[in-house]
Order: structure tokens, then C-alpha cells, then sequence
């Protein structure tokens, strides 16, 4: 029988002009299809600065990966963009539980 294809969404939210970055790392992992959000806080200081998003302007990046991936590219992101390091951004997934159509299926999960 044959295995679902797992998918998550990956949020990651770094300093405005940051995002390239993030982008460079998850091609070097095989995963081309992303999209750079640009983004702005409104929360007080004090709950940016508890949240490590000391800056109000963010590049919010968007991307769809296999769930075995997540591990490694959190990996990454740790390793290389230092992202436990307060101020330096967030990341998280998202489960995706269905895609509408057959060719936006095939477009998301063609690289992966």
C-alpha cells in the first residue's frame, strides 16, 4: 500500500531582509518553493523582546516540506541562523491536512 505524503507548513519569522537567508538554506535542503512575506509587529516591546523579535519589520517565510524533513531543517536552522538565539527569529510548522486540486498537489510536492 502505498505511504501519504506528509506535508507541513514551515513559518519562519526572521528581520526584515533576513529571509534570503532562510530561502538560501531550505534550497541547499531541496525545497524551492517558497514565498517571502513582508511583515510587521504590533506588540509592545516588552512581548517582542520575550518572543526574540526585537525589530517591528519581519520577512515571514512560507514554505511546504515533508514531515521527515522538519527535524533537519529545525537542524539548520539552529546550526546556521542561530534561530534559539534570542532575537534572532521564530519557526514553526503547521500540518497541512489537504491541497484543492490535483495540480496545486503537483506543483507544492514536485521538488519534494
Amino acid at each position: 500500500m502505498e505511504e501519504k505524503l506528509k506535508l507541513h507548513m514551515l513559518f519562519i519569522i526572521v528581520d526584515r531582509k533576513k529571509g534570503s537567508k532562510i530561502t538560501d538554506l531550505l534550497d541547499d535542503r531541496g525545497l524551492h518553493f517558497h514565498l517571502i512575506f513582508l511583515g510587521r509587529g504590533t506588540a509592545n516591546n516588552e512581548i517582542l523582546e520575550y518572543l526574540g523579535l526585537g525589530e517591528t519589520e519581519k520577512d515571514i517565510v512560507v514554505s511546504v516540506i515533508r514531515e521527515e524533513l522538519i527535524d533537519d531543517i529545525f537542524e539548520d536552522l539552529k546550526n546556521k541562523i542561530r534561530i534559539e538565539t534570542p532575537a534572532k527569529g521564530v519557526a514553526f510548522t503547521v500540518p497541512v491536512s489537504s491541497i484543492g486540486g490535483l495540480n496545486t498537489f503537483k506543483k507544492f510536492t514536485e521538488n519534494l
